[in-house]
């Protein structure tokens, strides 16, 4: 079973309440830095 992906949407509220600077192409860029990451989750499940 494939772990849930955050959505930019939700990226960019946890940046809010955490209350951090993080632009909306800053955020995109980590979730593609994180991919590789949650795709090894999938295949450890």
């Amino acid at each position: 079973m494939a772990i849930t992906r955050p959505t930019l949407d939700q990226v960019l509220d946890i940046r809010t309440q955490l209350h951090m600077q993080l632009t909306h192409e800053q955020a995109a860029s980590y979730l593609e830095l994180m991919q590789p990451s949650f795709d090894a989750y999938d295949l450890v499940d």
